[in-house]
């Protein structure tokens, strides 16, 4: 046991260190109108509001640009586009930064996050007049509600519908969205209006950490029967299902996963095996030694649930991932007694357009007094 955590803090060690940006493919657009191709670093909505790091196709240094540096840059597997623009951030404060571009038309909406206070809007006429929306907290007053929305509420004044919305939804991302899109729909009923929201069509692996999965499959169930003359252990067939979650940690390591699962396993067979016995034989009036065939039933059923970290592989299509961990077995039942063992394994993700295949073969070894008890399994599952 004591290895096995070791051999954990050395695998979180090592991808820690090992640790990268995490480039996607991207455009950068500069003050000139021009337009460069090559890597973009995507990181927390906070970081892609500060600073753009680029490594244009076909020169090995990277560069990173703040904001009024380019006119702005854009992500090519999701949509998502930030522009550069100096904008009030309350109190008379103003700066220049990264907007996310998120609809363009007649009203335009941009979003500034940020992970330490609340997100902030701004919406923009035809003028190039903006009006700031802050996402409020829940104690805010009827006053600071309505000095909130003032400027917005002007400025969609031809929707009814939308101005309602300002006042009874709150102001998130999903909500102020959805309050200018209806302006939108309401102030262009001829479809004049030009719409353009920068959404991916599935939201990219970088921004979905927690992956849900299933997974069925064959199992090896071995181990010692106690009795036997022999000392070899025996394992017999049966059948593995079960589901867990993946937890992956690009901005930590863009290979680095955490995994909690909970497996059943059913085994089950039989062993025949032989016994001395003297028996007097009449005829030549002594004692005979005979081996005597017997044939015992065995059935294992053990539910265990499973945790540790993996490492995946992820610049190939068929991206091979090693996995290690400890486990806690139940073999008479959940909320019973249970043994601590350790598992390792070695597996196959094979992208789809939506969730993945796997293909995953572990061992897993724990004790149960004093026997010692192997499973062997190979299983086929989708990730979600």
């Amino acid at each position: 046991m004591k290895k096995l955590i070791l051999s954990l803090i050395l695998l979180t060690g090592c991808a820690i260190a090992s640790a990268q940006v995490n480039l996607r493919e991207g455009i950068v657009i500069t003050l000139g109108g021009d337009t460069l191709h090559g890597m973009i670093d995507y990181r927390t909505k906070t970081m892609n509001a500060e600073q753009c790091l680029f490594v244009e196709d076909g020169k090995p240094e990277p560069q990173t640009f703040q904001p009024g540096q380019i006119a702005g840059y854009r992500f090519t597997d999701n949509g998502k586009y930030y522009v550069s623009k100096n904008v009030e951030l309350g109190g008379g404060q103003h700066k220049t930064v990264f907007l996310e571009y998120i609809l363009k038309g007649e009203l335009s909406l941009y979003y500034l996050g940020n992970n330490a206070e609340f997100d902030i809007f701004y919406i923009e006429d035809q003028n190039g007049e903006l009006a700031m929306l802050k996402e409020m907290p829940v104690d805010a007053t009827k006053i600071d509600r309505r000095n909130n929305i003032e400027a917005a509420y002007k400025m969609m004044a031809k929707s009814p519908r939308a101005t309602n919305m300002l006042w009874t939804k709150e102001l998130d991302l999903r909500n102020v969205r959805r309050i200018t899109q209806t302006y939108l729909d309401d102030a262009c009923p001829d479809g004049k209006c030009e719409v353009f929201e920068y959404k991916a069509k599935e939201t990219p692996k970088a921004e979905r950490t927690v992956h849900w999965t299933l997974f069925a499959g064959y199992a090896m169930c071995g181990f010692k029967t106690e009795g036997f003359d022999d000392d070899a252990t025996d394992f017999y067939p049966g059948v593995c299902f079960g589901g867990g979650v993946d937890i992956y940690v690009p901005r930590l390591c863009k290979g680095l996963l955490a995994q909690i699962s909970l497996d059943y396993c059913h085994a089950s067979g039989s062993k025949t095996h032989y016994t001395t016995q003297s028996e007097l034989d009449i005829k030549i009036g002594s004692l005979v030694t005979k081996k005597v065939a017997q044939k015992t039933d065995v059935e294992c059923n053990d539910l265990s649930l499973k945790g540790g970290a993996a490492y995946q592989f992820q610049q190939w299509k068929a991206q091979p991932r090693a996995s290690i961990g400890i486990l806690a077995d139940f073999p008479d039942g959940p909320l019973k007694k249970f043994y601590v063992g350790e598992y390792a394994g070695l597996g196959v993700v094979s992208p789809l357009r939506k969730g993945a295949l796997l293909a995953d073969a572990r061992f897993s070894r724990f004790n149960i007094s004093g026997t010692d008890v192997k499973y062997l399994t190979f299983t086929l599952g989708y990730q979600f």
